[in-house]
């Protein structure tokens, strides 16, 4: 995958349409720890623009293979295009987080928001509550990110781990820092 190339047109397109998105993910964590394998680009956008976005994807030359009420994947079999998954930001959490999104410089003049490290978290611990062969994976990049939430965001991250029931969890990696 062509990650400049594929992040390089979804920022035009997407800033054309006015559609308010951030990075999440492997990429993003990425972004705050040490780099880590990935081999698609995950996204979080307002459900509200999902139609602007699914004309954008298929005009790249992407197809859908899933899409529900929170998820769409998109694949594309064009050189370098690969795989976006879309996370649909329409609960007050999800919201909450594309609002609050970190703005960065991806690339030079490509400037992008990512999903501060403690709502990061917050997805992980969702993907591993609904898919528990994820844990492992999921809990190493929460381990790492967690070198990175300051103090104000501990509650943030405390919460995520209530919502999914998952406190133990919450007290092996923070326990320390409550």
């Amino acid at each position: 995958m062509d990650f400049k190339k594929v992040i390089e047109s979804i920022v035009k397109e997407f800033s054309d349409q006015q559609i308010d998105f951030a990075l999440v993910g492997g990429l993003a964590v990425s972004l705050y720890v040490q780099a880590r394998t990935t081999q698609d680009v995950d996204i979080l956008l307002l459900l509200e623009d999902v139609k602007k976005a699914k004309k954008i994807f298929l005009n790249m030359g992407y197809k859908i293979i899933f899409e529900s009420s929170d998820i769409m994947t998109f694949v594309s079999d064009k050189a370098g295009l690969g795989r976006i998954d879309v996370q649909l930001a329409h609960r007050k959490p999800s919201v909450a987080m594309l609002n609050r999104a970190n703005v960065i410089e991806l690339f030079p003049k490509i400037k992008i928001k990512v999903l501060k490290p403690a709502d990061i978290i917050g997805l992980k611990v969702q993907a591993y509550n609904n898919d528990p062969s994820r844990y492992h994976k999921d809990m190493a990049d929460i381990q790492e990110l967690a070198k990175h939430i300051g103090k104000k965001d501990i509650s943030v991250v405390q919460g995520y781990f209530k919502m999914f029931d998952k406190e133990k969890d919450f007290k092996a990696i923070f326990g320390a820092k409550k």
